[in-house]
């Protein structure tokens, strides 16, 4: 029996995906990790997926949701096993519910960065989103779950999470509490409702599909500043570290994001190619030819004027003794936009960079990280369009550590990432991002050539892993590939499985 002969009874058949097809649309990824697809499913509402869950569980079929299938650098539309089927949600595109005042707003799994800043401007520009550097298409609930972070305001996606609907894998529904109690006033500005903290299962995890979330938005900022300093030495940057996290602990700023960039990721970042830095012939000689110093510390501010003039003043002061030191505004940006084909080359690639990062803390998605780190291994890249990394088979995988805020732990990770990538000959591409108090995000992009080194670059990610665990660390974020590997060395949470156990017991998702 095909597919379409047993889900013809939930959905119109234009909407059934038999395997083949299925493999060719969904089968490309970013990770080199391919899996063995049943086929796709599209529905459009939550009563056709409940429908379908009852279908699947009658044939005993497994589902695997996606919202866009974006997740670049994680799994894109990939399962961690074999023989599923995907259950395509991107046709639930629904946004309603917008509180212009309160700034909360509730959407559908298909709804993308570009579609929620498109819908916010059509409606009076009241507030913005927080974009990530992945593609404008991406989806809003798919980063959220995954407890993604974009940049200022709202970094933390999960925080900003106020309430969701799922369907569990008996095709019931699941409602935050407050919800399900009826309190849809209460349930739209206080995320942790009545009772246990239950929509955190939702999270990173396979107990349900997730149909709608209501999120929190931000106001746009009066005025954005960067503050850039080049910092020449790991002495100079630990003294940095240290004096941002005592900024941090000083000025309470919510809209304020600390950035560690390395030499490897600025080039790649603004452009630039491996085979670049390898004609350059060393990395010493890269940084001196395209004008990148070994460590960028980026901090981003937004807010009124009085409030982030007084800061990057603060900012300026505390980290002036450990390198060159640049602050611009918004104004500034925009004079520097203007003069950018003045600029000789390496400044040029520099100056589009900035520009591209100012509009995404404006609220606006863009192809910064999307469009440029995923083909920094690459060569002719004639026809593509570089939104869609995965189709253009080009190779990424995110190493996401989570740190203490400190220069201890970040040399620690600078470590594990040089002694790990070395012997694969990967190029160690460093990224530390904090956005609250005591924690950060040491991000290493291992990027390879889909064709020769997918292996090689799966093999990294793992040492990564083993490198990290025994000094203490472990990524709040895993691709698929991975998460197999390490479940079957018996590092797993028991907590989890019986929770899923419990709420889906025939194991229909995932």
């Amino acid at each position: 029996m095909t597919l379409t002969d047993l889900f013809s009874p939930a959905l119109d058949p234009s909407r059934i995906i038999e395997a083949n097809d299925a493999q060719e649309r969904y089968g490309a990824t970013t990770t080199g990790a391919e899996k063995r697809l049943s086929g796709a499913l599209h529905p459009l509402n939550t009563g056709e997926i409940q429908q379908i869950v009852s279908i699947a569980r009658t044939a005993g079929l497994k589902l695997y949701p996606i919202s866009a299938g974006r997740n670049w650098g994680y799994s894109d539309s990939m399962p961690r096993r074999d023989d599923r089927i995907i259950l395509d949600l991107s046709g639930m595109k629904a946004i309603h519910d917008y509180d212009p005042e309160l700034g909360t707003i509730t959407v559908e799994p298909g709804v993308t960065q570009k579609m929620l800043c498109e819908y916010l401007q059509e409606h009076g520009n009241h507030h913005i989103i927080s974009v990530t550097g992945s593609s404008p298409e991406a989806s809003i609930i798919g980063n959220y779950l995954e407890r993604g972070f974009g940049l200022t305001p709202v970094m933390d996606h999960a925080l900003a999470v106020m309430n969701l609907r799922a369907v569990l894998g008996d095709g019931s529904i699941y409602e935050s509490p407050f919800l399900a109690y009826g309190g849809n006033q209460s349930a739209k500005v206080f995320r942790w409702g009545y009772g246990p903290y239950t929509d955190g299962l939702f999270f990173q995890s396979s107990f349900g599909a997730v149909t709608s979330m209501t999120i929190k938005l931000a106001r746009p900022v009066e005025n954005t500043y960067l503050c850039l300093s080049e910092i020449k030495d790991a002495q100079n940057l630990a003294a940095s570290i240290t004096a941002l996290r005592n900024l941090r602990e000083n000025w309470a700023i919510e809209t304020m994001q600390i950035k560690v960039i390395n030499d490897y990721y600025g080039m790649a970042s603004a452009g630039l190619r491996r085979s670049d830095i390898e004609k350059a012939g060393s990395i010493e000689a890269a940084r001196k030819k395209f004008n990148t110093c070994p460590y960028t510390v980026i901090v981003t501010l937004g807010g009124p004027e009085s409030l982030t003039a007084l800061v990057s003043r603060h900012i300026k002061q505390q980290l002036k003794p450990y390198g060159r030191i640049k602050i611009l505004n918004t104004p500034i940006l925009k004079i520097i936009r203007r003069l950018t084909p003045l600029f000789p080359p390496s400044l040029k690639l520099k100056a589009k960079a900035l520009d591209q990062f100012h509009s995404l803390l404006k609220g606006v998605p863009g192809t910064l990280a999307v469009g440029k780190l995923p083909y920094f291994c690459t060569g002719n890249d004639d026809g593509l369009d570089k939104t869609n990394p995965a189709k253009d088979r080009r190779g990424i995988i995110w190493f996401a550590l989570v740190l203490p805020f400190r220069a201890e732990s970040y040399f620690d990770f600078e470590k594990i990432c040089y002694e790990a990538s070395e012997p694969y000959g990967i190029a160690p591409v460093l990224n530390l991002t904090n956005y609250g108090q005591s924690s950060c995000i040491g991000l290493m992009a291992i990027i390879f050539d889909q064709q020769t080194q997918s292996e090689t670059a799966q093999n990294c990610y793992l040492d990564l892993i083993n490198k990290a665990i025994e000094k203490g660390y472990f990524p709040y974020r895993i691709p698929a590939f991975a998460v197999n590997e390490i479940a079957a060395r018996g590092i797993e949470n028991r907590f989890a499985n019986k929770i899923k156990a419990l709420l889906d017991p025939e194991k229909v998702w995932g």
